[in-house]
């Protein structure tokens, strides 16, 4: 990938403005294939250069470079060539007159300056959510592709290594392994199967801490995947995820933040905590927090990823779904009537988030909630 900040200026630089086209009749077509040259061309009159094909970068004996998009008139005495950015490229040279053009060595070699696409997601496989509530212990074969596993609530063991919530693991293809869920608590574990090139070697079979990474990872493993575009959105976050992971290994992250920022952030976050609990649940918005606070909404996610490793929206949500349980438990309400009393689009859409959440639909919790009784 090339990448420029181009400025042109037609007083300063070596373009002419304001020329006649159609005076260029003697015209050369030169196929470009190099990266880099010590040669330029200088061509006594005013040049155009035409892209025929391809992408292509015309560089200048001052180091400066313009991406070849259209046509250009040099002005005469200009020193240049022209660099390859792509395959199959073809431009043309056209003057006014039949010109050959002067050779000029220069001591620096130019050549263009590219970045590599190192990380790429080629392709999801799955996306599957796991709850457990008693201990479970499988092995799982080895596949011929990444495995991403992260931790949203209790304790999970992948061979000897414990991951807790904000935890993560990715396992690198062809690789067996011991899964083991504990049963003191709910655990809930989402992983994602995907085939992918460029991952450093150092973040595979190894503990990564991706507390402030992984929230929308979180909303999304939370969503209906038959919508559209949503299997795009994951592949999108898991390509960031690996990105933000590997960039950890090139720049190792800066120390933390001051004890006067961290007293701030501290204080802020508990009065929007307080502000949610004291406000009612069932209409309050991620936009509202926003406004209350006058924050920004990247401002509002970093500190609930830091504090509490989901996203605002999931914790109002878990709000909403412990409202739900109090209102099964407290009043004569039918499950649907609750489900539209806490905003929800669709009693199909509460079932399953309450489900989700408790490992148990809301008819059947009401229903062991009476026996009890």
């Amino acid at each position: 990938m090339f990448q420029a900040n181009q400025q042109f200026n037609h007083a300063t630089n070596f373009f002419l403005k304001n020329v006649q086209l159609k005076d260029f009749i003697h015209h050369r077509q030169i196929k470009i294939t190099a990266h880099h040259t010590h040669t330029l061309f200088k061509f006594e009159t005013a040049v155009k250069v035409s892209p025929l094909s391809g992408l292509a970068l015309l560089v200048f004996k001052e180091n400066q470079q313009y991406l070849l998009d259209g046509e250009y008139i040099l002005a005469p005495n200009t020193t240049f060539n022209i660099l390859s950015l792509s395959d199959d490229v073809l431009v043309q040279l056209s003057t006014k007159t039949p010109q050959e053009p002067q050779l000029i060595t220069i001591e620096n070699d130019i050549h263009v300056t590219q970045h590599t696409v190192k990380i790429q997601v080629q392709e999801l496989l799955t996306a599957v959510s796991y709850q457990f509530q008693e201990f479970h212990q499988i092995e799982v074969k080895a596949q011929a592709h990444y495995e991403l596993l992260f931790v949203e609530s209790g304790q999970l063991t992948i061979n000897h290594a414990t991951l807790t919530k904000g935890q993560a693991i990715l396992i690198a293809p062809n690789t067996t392994y011991q899964r083991l869920y504990d049963a003191s608590e709910k655990c809930l574990v989402h992983t994602i199967r995907f085939n992918a090139t460029g991952i450093d070697k150092r973040l595979v079979n190894t503990i990564l801490d991706i507390s402030t990474l992984i929230a929308p990872l979180l909303d999304l493993m939370h969503q209906d995947f038959t919508a559209p575009l949503q299997a795009d959105y994951l592949s999108l976050h898991v390509h960031s995820l690996l990105i933000a992971l590997n960039q950890r290994l090139i720049e190792p992250a800066s120390e933390q933040t001051t004890s006067m920022q961290e007293k701030y952030e501290d204080e802020l976050f508990a009065k929007i905590i307080d502000f949610i609990h004291s406000s009612d649940i069932t209409t309050l918005k991620v936009s509202d927090l926003v406004q209350q606070f006058n924050i920004s909404r990247s401002t509002l996610q970093h500190l609930f990823n830091k504090y509490q490793h989901v996203t605002p929206k999931i914790y109002i949500n878990q709000l909403r779904l412990e409202k739900s349980r109090q209102l099964i438990r407290e009043s004569n309400l039918s499950i649907t009537e609750i489900a539209t009393q806490l905003g929800y689009g669709s009693l199909q859409y509460f079932s399953r988030a309450f489900s989700n959440a408790y490992n148990v639909s809301p008819s059947e919790y009401a229903k062991g909630y009476a026996k009890r009784l």
